[in-house]
């Protein structure tokens, strides 16, 4: 596409979408980390893996883990972190 053939409305879609999915992923880590709180003090080294992870494939997985996870221990382990 040369400059002459912008597409505003193309454009805007993009950039939309690409804040969704920012969004969403924030979202599904912030919900996990509240999960995890509820089971104890989550240490620094988890936290931050779960906060740098931008797969939602995998975050999906972690969510799901943490929502059915007795400990934060079971958590670690099924999650692999």
């Amino acid at each position: 596409m040369s400059i002459y053939e912008y597409n505003e409305e193309q454009h805007l879609a993009t950039v939309r979408s690409e804040g969704y999915e920012d969004g969403l992923v924030q979202g599904v880590v912030k919900s996990i980390l509240d999960l995890l709180e509820d089971l104890g003090e989550v240490s620094v080294e988890v936290r931050e893996k779960i906060v740098t992870q931008t797969d939602m494939e995998m975050l999906s997985q972690w969510l799901k883990h943490a929502a059915k996870s007795a400990s934060l221990e079971a958590f670690i382990q099924k999650a692999n972190i």
